[in-house]
């Protein structure tokens, strides 16, 4: 989100889009922050938000899966 407020995409003087930037920040940053005590960034890189995006995809297909299995089951 850095990167639209830094090339302008995001008008921080807007209060809409202000608020909508602290509700973010206020949901996303306890997570990230937990991640970077385990995996500081790397050469300036945060890694976080992608370690956070395959934890939910990860979380998903297992969800999914149990999901089918058990709708296989009850059919069978």
């Amino acid at each position: 989100m850095s990167w639209l407020i830094a090339f302008g995409v995001l008008n921080t003087y807007n209060e809409l889009a202000r608020t909508v930037i602290r509700a973010l920040t206020a949901l996303t940053e306890p997570v990230f922050r937990q991640i970077r005590r385990v995996i500081p960034s790397v050469g300036g890189l945060d890694f976080s938000p992608f370690i956070v995006l395959v934890g939910i995809w990860f979380l998903e297909y297992v969800l999914v899966w149990a999901e089918a299995r058990y709708l296989y089951q009850t059919t069978v």
